[in-house]
């Protein structure tokens, strides 16, 4: 070596060593340039996939691209824990499978609350100028959910799942969140588009807070922490997480690495440990801000390929929980009740009851809902009566958040089959019209003794006025001939205008039984004219 030169020992080619370290840097330079523009194509590309799916979820809650919001809710994982459709348990298999080979990137593109938690950690480190750090894996509150999750299936109620299933909070509360702040917003410009002579309603749901509440939590824990209840309190998220234990493809550090720290202050899922080099694969999300941070490209999406003990027990257990949550759907329908006394007793005494709620059209049956229905309450937001409503623990634990109808509140329109297209799972059938009209969803019943015709002496007739199928007429009956309604059972489809515009209160006079098992109902013969066959003997 003389003079910064080097002699080759095989050709003798002098060689400067301040031009090969040059070459190299300049190699640095264009490798480092390269790995970025993957990482941000991929960023771009997941907040692209990200933000439409959002925006779709939320614009379905008004009906707008319906088809695209059935088909993005048809992909959503919660399903899993809900629905007893082999499509649900087809499309979980492959999302956890994907997810065992590349990570929970489903967690960063494809769940609406996901999307929600990033825009909430992003505006939370763009007001406090906060860094994320790492923190420790919650494994004893994981594995509460985990036990949670396993004995709910164990005790034949996974419907309780629903309260902490990502999509449903999402849909629950968003759905409501929105429709406040559209009708705050009519209410407010109204005045300015009749000046312009525009005229436009817009008829607001009922206002329940505890969605809206859950999803503010939420929200706030995200502004604060990133990803916190993604890999805390989330059953999709402990579940994926325990597929993608240890994937084959994931981000991980590469021998470069200065110790900067610049990657675990933009991890959202604070699962990056810089001092020992290390990603919490369980808890990535895939997100990729990381490697788009690193300054000298030290982290990388690859393939790994297992050589350490402990990475083959994190693929053993990836498998282990693969297995154990495909065959909870086996044990879904089990009675397991039936051996907890006190469970036991309040079950059979719904059964005992016969208690089962009015369901809308296209459900087909009680047990039907509770199977199939997820809770997400897409329905109700969608209802142009508003006569839906989430169900109590009154009709049974599998019964909690079902949609059912509430004649005080409204009633079912005769040719309205917006729920039936909205349910994204099957639950409520998508029928026509025609069909509809041929569902006995159950009967009303007249009870004289309440009627404003006895305990007031008044006529009324009101029911018969707003029956659509003509099961309601008002004959004049009895002593004094007092004009009452009477009921044809087979051509009532159990709508509940008869009950709804019922004055009596706070036990209306008529009031309509509910099928546990939905019915056929005749449809009245029309005239010559197109006009209904009904008695004209209407008395006011």
């Amino acid at each position: 070596m003389e003079n910064g030169k080097l002699e080759s020992k095989t050709k003798g080619y002098p060689i400067n060593i301040e031009d090969c370290a040059l070459t190299i840097m300049k190699d640095m330079r264009l490798a480092r340039f390269i790995h970025c523009g993957k990482c941000n194509a991929w960023l771009l590309l997941r907040i692209i996939i990200s933000s439409l799916v959002i925006l779709f979820i939320s614009l379905g809650f008004f009906g707008i691209g319906n088809s695209v919001f059935l088909a993005l809710s048809k992909l959503q994982f919660g399903q899993f824990f809900l629905s007893l459709s082999a499509r649900a348990v087809v499309v979980c298999s492959i999302i956890v499978v994907f997810s065992a080979l590349f990570g929970r990137i489903y967690c960063s593109t494809l769940c609406p609350l996901g999307a929600l938690q990033d825009f909430a950690g992003a505006l939370g480190s763009s007001v406090t100028k906060r860094k994320y750090s790492f923190h420790r894996n919650q494994k004893l509150l994981r594995y509460a959910v985990f036990i949670f999750v396993a004995l709910l299936f164990v005790l034949g109620v996974p419907a309780l799942i629903g309260i902490l299933d990502p999509y449903s909070i999402y849909v629950r509360g968003a759905s409501r969140l929105l429709d406040r702040t559209v009708g705050f917003t009519m209410e407010i410009i109204d005045p300015v588009l009749r000046n312009w002579g525009v005229y436009s309603s817009y008829s607001q749901g009922s206002f329940h807070f505890m969605p809206v509440a859950i999803l503010i939590v939420i929200f706030a824990s995200s502004f604060l922490r990133g990803r916190l209840f993604c890999n805390t309190l989330c059953p999709v998220g402990m579940i994926l997480g325990c597929a993608s234990q240890a994937p084959v493809f994931r981000l991980a550090f590469k021998g470069n690495c200065v110790s900067c720290g610049k990657c675990e202050a933009v991890c959202k899922a604070e699962c990056i440990n810089v001092q020992n080099k290390q990603i919490d694969s369980s808890r990535c999300v895939m997100c990729g801000n990381c490697a788009t941070a690193c300054p000298a490209g030290a982290i990388s999406y690859s393939k790994i390929i297992h050589k350490y003990n402990n990475e083959k027990r994190a693929s053993i257990k990836s498998i282990a929980s693969i297995a154990f949550f495909s065959a909870l759907p086996l044990i879904k329908n089990r009675n397991f009740l039936s051996h907890i006394p006190a469970l036991s007793a309040y079950s059979k005494k719904i059964v005992e009851s016969n208690l089962h709620p009015q369901i809308p059209a296209g459900a087909m049956s009680w047990a039907r809902l509770r199977d199939r229905c997820i809770g997400c309450h897409a329905c109700i937001k969608r209802c142009p009566s508003k006569v839906l409503e989430p169900a109590s623990a009154k009709y049974g634990f599998n019964g909690i958040l079902k949609p059912v109808l509430n004649f005080n509140k409204g009633f079912c329109q005769y040719d309205c089959i917006v729920c039936g297209h909205t349910c994204p799972f099957g639950a409520i059938m998508p029928i026509e019209i025609n069909e509809k009209h041929k569902i006995q969803t159950g009967i009303a019943h007249y009870k004289k003794e309440l009627c404003v015709i006895t305990t007031n002496n008044e006529r009324c007739g009101a029911c018969a006025e707003h029956c659509p199928t003509g099961a309601l007429e008002i004959n004049s009956t009895g002593i004094n001939n007092d004009p009452i309604p009477t009921i044809n059972s087979a051509l009532c489809v159990g709508c509940g205008a008869c009950e709804y515009i019922c004055p009596v209160i706070p036990q209306k006079a008529i009031t309509v039984r509910p099928h546990a098992i939905h019915q056929t109902a005749e449809v009245l013969q029309m005239k010559d004219n197109n006009t209904l066959e009904i008695n004209e003997g209407f008395v006011f």
